[in-house]
């Protein structure tokens, strides 16, 4: 009897031993879960941030009306108002005058804003960059200090030494029941 007593309590312990392993590993894979789902939320975040550039890179275009519009009021300027008292043939010529340098002022500020609103544009979407670039590194930093201190955690966990040392215990007695 004491030999099948034996081989009880030395399979008891090994089972009290594989019960302290399985619940050190419960706890690591559940701390480990905990971690994916950090770093999920944080590339979900980024996701999200990345879609705003986008977006706003897609509605991003040069605006060549809106430099033409500025060109041309600079190149107006206040103007002269007053009584005009000069003859018809003076008026005529000022008029015409006025008309073409007008039309040379619209003709290069035309040219102006076609040089000029692609690189605004390049500009702008330069900072949007940048500012996608700003809101994207404390999610970053934040994901690798989530990282990390989950690693530590999972790094920490450490098997009851009750069940170790209780398995232990039981398969040494039934180990000497078996031999003795």
């Amino acid at each position: 009897m004491e030999p099948i007593t034996g081989t009880a309590l030395s399979l008891g312990g090994a089972l009290l031993g594989a019960l302290g392993q399985s619940s050190k590993a419960r706890q690591t894979n559940h701390i480990l879960g905990e971690g994916s789902r950090e770093q999920q939320r944080a590339g979900q975040e980024s996701a999200g941030v990345m879609g705003d550039f986008i977006g706003k890179l897609r509605q991003s275009a040069p605006d060549a009306g809106a430099e033409r519009g500025a060109f041309m009021s600079a190149m107006r300027g206040p103007g002269v108002r007053g009584p005009m008292t000069a003859s018809r043939q003076f008026q005529g010529d000022a008029r015409n005058a006025t008309a073409g340098a007008q039309g040379y002022g619209q003709n290069l500020a035309d040219l102006f804003a076609r040089i000029r609103a692609p690189g605004l544009q390049r500009q702008r979407e330069g900072q949007l960059l940048t500012n996608a670039g700003n809101a994207l590194r404390p999610i970053q930093m934040r994901a690798q200090d989530q990282d990390f201190m989950t690693k530590f955690r999972a790094g920490q966990v450490k098997e009851n030494p009750l069940y170790s040392i209780a398995g232990q215990g039981l398969q040494g007695l039934g180990n000497y029941m078996i031999g003795g």
